[in-house]
């Protein structure tokens, strides 16, 4: 069962029926006023939560670039010494920004202990994911190495396995370990039986794939991370998600898939939470669990990788 907390904050939330739906994929003058919002309101949750965590581990939030592509979370205390995260950002590959979702990657450095870089990257409609998935690899490229670690939300999930194949395919460098919640990782998926109360495929996410492949198919491995190869090759992976995530049949899938292959991957998934919850409620014990294995998962990476 889902703890009382976790309960009270679906309830808060507003029906379907009053949340906008996204605008047609050919309306970039809506998409630039929809992301303008999002980005707003983004930002103003993003401060209440540093504010909050000044109580226990504070932050310190500094820009590594003029352009904003790249963000590093400081935490005031350190646990896990010479050891990165770089973090990629959910918004159906459509909004938000490393920005505007610090309400995700603050809570992650401060309760790890270890600094966050958290990488923008381009948005659909405006850019496609031939694009996205190309400035992806050459932002995380200059940070990764054998003590960073990749963390992917949602959307930012499915990119950052959609890096890791590019990189691969490149001969790049990997990083140590992945790190995935809730990750889109398929295009094509559309469970209608889904009872998440956080995401709807029908005229919301259906309208961010297609922004998002533009020309290519839904099922093209750039789009659809799940269709693409994997192997022994590939960085031992953790994949958080909900009972009630609209993306968990693909999640499975994504897991039987990897093992398969021959990848370390491991599935946990969380009774009666949602999509995400890790990244949109931080304050959950169930959230606080999740992190507690993310601690575990990193030391037994770390301890087996050097």
């Amino acid at each position: 069962m889902p703890s009382a907390a976790a309960e009270a904050w679906i309830a808060a939330l507003p029906a379907f029926s009053e949340r906008p739906f996204p605008p047609a994929a050919a309306d970039l003058e809506a998409w630039q006023a929809w992301q303008a919002r999002a980005e707003k309101q983004g930002q103003l949750r993003s401060a209440a939560v540093i504010k909050a965590l000044a109580a226990t581990n504070a932050v310190t939030v500094e820009p590594m670039d003029e352009a904003g592509a790249a963000i590093r979370i400081i935490p005031a205390i350190h646990d896990m010494n010479g050891l990165q995260l770089a973090f990629l950002h959910g918004g159906g590959f459509t909004a938000f920004s490393a920005a505007s979702t610090l309400f995700a990657a603050a809570p992650l450095a401060s309760r790890l202990g270890v600094d966050v870089i958290s990488i923008d990257y381009p948005k659909a409609p405006f850019s496609t994911c031939l694009e996205i998935v190309e400035t992806t690899c050459a932002r995380l490229l200059p940070h990764l190495n054998n003590r960073t670690i990749l963390v992917g939300d949602s959307a930012g999930g499915g990119l950052a396995l959609a890096t890791i194949q590019r990189l691969k395919t490149q001969g790049s460098q990997l990083p140590a370990a992945l790190i995935l919640w809730s990750p889109w990782v398929d295009m094509t998926a559309n469970d209608p039986s889904a009872d998440d109360p956080v995401l709807r495929y029908k005229d919301d996410l259906e309208i961010c794939a297609a922004c998002y492949a533009g020309t290519l198919p839904h099922d093209d491995p750039i789009a659809s991370p799940l269709m693409g190869t994997f192997g022994p090759w590939h960085p031992p992976t953790l994949i958080q998600a909900g009972e009630r995530e609209i993306f968990l049949p693909s999640l499975r899938r994504l897991m039987t898939k990897m093992t398969a292959a021959g990848a370390d991957c491991s599935l946990q998934v969380t009774e009666g939470l949602f999509h995400s919850f890790v990244a949109l409620a931080y304050e959950l014990p169930e959230s606080e669990k999740a992190i507690a294995n993310i601690r575990r998962f990193i030391d037994g990476v770390i301890g087996s990788h050097g």
